[in-house]
């Protein structure tokens, strides 16, 4: 009887040992995941810092007479920037005609700047999981609205720093538009 009961209380011993160690390994699970959890939130309060800081710049520069001025004087010698087309000259023209002077045009220059650099932080929050599913759609869509216009379109696809993600999501959006039309 006595080998009955050592034997029992052996399988019990190993029985816990088993549940024991599987604790510890859900345990482990659970921190390793929380780690993982934490440095996507680091890293993507890390990425929100530095689009705070362009945004900061571009801020800067829209509110800054001085520099507003010399681009525009630079526009008025003939001076245009790397992605400008004739499709723009053309817009341009009509700009022009309505009142608006190249010092307009370089603050909504600037204007579409920081809603773009606005909308890739908020892409990069939504891939990492920190923007709700159901919050990213309104941005998603003002950015196709934004590529639909000749010079948002030129200003956000000539930036050459660009996330490869992000280019996707651009490259996307443009095809889009062009089954659209």
């Amino acid at each position: 009887m006595q080998t009955l009961i050592t034997m029992n209380f052996e399988k019990l011993n190993q029985s816990l040992s088993i549940l024991a160690n599987l604790g510890v390994l859900g345990g482990l699970l659970f921190v390793g995941m929380q780690l993982l959890l934490d440095r996507n939130v680091a890293v993507g309060e890390q990425y929100q810092l530095r689009a705070q800081t362009a945004l900061e710049n571009v801020r800067a520069e829209f509110d800054n007479e001085r520099y507003i001025e010399s681009l525009a004087a630079g526009w008025e010698n003939g001076r245009r920037p790397q992605w400008w087309s004739s499709e723009l000259e053309n817009l341009w023209v009509g700009m022009a005609k309505i009142g608006l002077d190249p010092t307009d045009l370089y603050r909504i220059y600037r204007r579409i700047q920081m809603s773009y650099l606005q909308i890739d932080n908020l892409h990069y929050q939504f891939e990492k999981g920190l923007l709700e599913k159901e919050n990213w759609p309104p941005f998603r869509n003002q950015l196709k609205q934004m590529l639909q216009d000749p010079l948002s379109r030129a200003t956000i696809l000539s930036n050459s720093t660009m996330r490869p993600d992000f280019r996707n999501l651009l490259d996307e959006l443009m095809q889009e538009i062009g089954q659209e039309n």
